[in-house]
């Protein structure tokens, strides 16, 4: 079975050179904003048994190949129309899922493994929701960026949310990412405890700024099942909540009001696939009921997929037996047919069995030309731009063998400006607002930020202090790397981030840190489980280690002028 950009079965249940012909796909800068363009006309590209193609001014072109008994999910192009993605499914000798996206230009191919989700268009690859707030960006030179979306864990945040003011910050699992007018917007599922259980809210994380806001906000448990993005103002997804056959999916928008399907007597719409088609979308959907005198959710429409099409405000039944559609903007549409072969129940949201039939390219006013026998799926190039906001200068990245001084580490230099520190290094940097006057900035990249471990605190749009601590690895949740005292809970303490001028870091043995140096000017315990602070006056400001009861430095702080911020808290 094979469906081309998003596969339907709710995300939360389980977990990228130019075409030949018109213009080149092109980058521009938009003050502080990359705006990438596709190629014009649209180029359309078709899967078969054992290709990839890409068909252009009547020629096709092989890009890829695949193996005959894989199943190709999710076929979709990036934003700039320069990569194709797809997940493929192998299942002998044992199941595996890997994300592929391929140069159309060059065939340079770039394969990841054990990747899960709804992928969607970015600028020049393709990004994927994951688990812990996290999503994921997978780029032509074979890089993956990880981005997390942060929502501020205050008693006001929680009960804005719905959720109880006392409860544990929300987990977040992402559903999908995808750019919009410069920001990411990012479906996702918050739990935590409220009046009714988990909760379903969308929040817009913007990749300049780490502020999330939450748009629209909904009760009860819901998973994303299908999502689009039609242009840099509109998305449209379909969300399921509650059993397939008791409620099916609803559809909803971000920049415009998407209605729900027609009613179905005695059965409910489940989405299979929703795709653009120039200035508005497309999917395909089966009736499905409950089996007489059964809780089997099973196909009522005689192995039929029925293709929609919204227009003016409305989703219009265009055909049916459609395996997958493609509608360009000049009006080109490219379909195939199939069904469902009879006894294939099509139960729950399982991904179709389908039997592939006949498939062709159809013109405005002329004739269909006839697409090869066993084509799956089909996608034209994207119609209109993609814009996302900049985040990098062109100064050198930030490592972990940079040296922290005393007026800091790279671009991170105290007493600078945002806009300052951003164009001083290529290592795109996240801020995110405290409380009040403070912002935290560390590096975009969660790998790249792990690695580091260091935080920056700009006060006033001035860089006021930084932070490198240890990776401190709990016995319950490798995920967390909070700083903590190396008591109950704490499995492990792994050095990492610059070295100080006197080559110190966070992680070093106390008699190190005296050692290099020296006695410090102050010393001060701070908990009763023995953690001490050691102060050290430094040229244009103040150096403060703490060491916990094991005489293991686990953070080096460093602040301009010699006092610490406010919202630069050391406990």
């Amino acid at each position: 079975m094979l469906s081309r950009r998003v596969v339907a079965g709710s995300v939360t249940a389980a977990l990228i050179a130019g075409c030949g012909g018109g213009d080149k796909p092109r980058a521009a800068s938009d003050g502080r904003r990359e705006i990438v363009r596709p190629p014009s006309p649209q180029v359309l590209a078709y899967v078969t048994a054992r290709a990839v193609v890409v068909e252009e001014a009547g020629k096709d072109r092989t890009v890829a190949r695949v193996n005959r008994d894989d199943r190709i999910d999710q076929f979709l192009w990036s934003g700039d129309g320069r990569q194709l993605a797809w997940l493929q499914n192998t299942e002998e000798p044992s199941y595996e899922q890997s994300l592929h996206l391929v140069d159309v230009r060059t065939g340079v191919e770039r394969t990841w493994k054990d990747v899960y989700g709804l992928l969607t268009p970015s600028p020049r690859g393709v990004a994927i929701g994951a688990y812990n707030g996290r999503f994921h960006e997978y780029l032509p030179d074979g890089a993956q960026r990880s981005y997390r979306v942060t929502l501020p864990a205050t008693p006001k945040r929680r009960k804005a949310l719905g959720l109880e003011p006392a409860s544990p910050a929300p987990s977040t699992e992402t559903a999908f990412a995808t750019p919009i007018n410069g920001d990411w917007l990012v479906p996702a599922r918050l739990t935590g405890a409220g009046p009714e259980g988990s909760r379903y809210d969308l929040v817009a994380y913007r990749a300049d700024t780490a502020s999330t806001r939450v748009l629209r906000p909904s009760r009860g448990e819901a998973g994303i099942a299908a999502a689009v993005r039609i242009d840099d103002r509109r998305v449209v997804w379909a969300t399921q909540a509650g059993t397939e056959c008791a409620a099916g999916n609803s559809l909803a928008g971000y920049g415009l009001k998407v209605p729900n399907l027609p009613e179905s007597i005695g059965a409910v719409w489940i989405v299979r696939e929703l795709s653009a088609s120039g200035e508005s979308a497309d999917l395909i959907a089966r009736r499905m009921s409950f089996l007489q005198g059964s809780d089997t959710c099973a196909s009522t429409d005689g192995g039929q997929r029925t293709w929609f099409h919204l227009r003016r405000g409305k989703w219009q039944q265009r055909g049916e037996g459609v395996a997958d559609v493609a509608v360009a903007s000049d009006g080109r549409i490219a379909r195939v047919n199939g069904t469902v072969p009879s006894g294939k129940l099509d139960v729950g949201l399982e991904a179709d069995e389908l039997a592939y039939g006949s498939a062709w390219l159809e013109p405005v006013g002329g004739e269909r030309t006839p697409l090869p026998k066993g084509t799956r799926a089909v996608a034209f190039s994207p119609a209109s731009p993609m814009t996302l906001r900049t985040t990098v200068g062109d100064g050198p990245a930030l490592t972990s063998r940079a040296v922290l001084t005393p007026s800091g580490v790279g671009a991170l230099q105290l007493g600078r400006s945002l806009a300052s520190i951003r164009a001083a290094t290529s290592t795109a940097l996240t801020t995110l607002s405290r409380n009040g006057r403070c912002t935290e900035i560390r590096a975009t990249d969660l790998r790249l930020d792990n690695r580091l471990g260091v935080r920056g605190t700009l006060v006033d749009d001035t860089l006021e202090a930084l932070s490198v601590t240890t990776r401190d690895t709990k016995i319950d949740d490798e995920d967390d790397y909070g700083i903590g005292d190396l008591q109950p809970g704490v499995k492990k303490v792994v050095p990492r981030g610059p070295r100080t001028w006197r080559g110190v870091r966070a992680g070093d043995a106390l008699n190190d840190l005296v050692a290099a140096h020296g006695m410090p000017a102050r010393r001060t315990t701070r908990s009763r489980q023995g953690a001490v602070e050691y102060e050290y006056q430094v040229k244009g400001g103040l150096l403060v280690a703490r060491a916990d009861a094991n005489a293991t430095v686990r953070r080096i702080d460093l602040f301009r002028g010699g006092t610490a911020p406010s919202c630069a808290a050391r406990d």
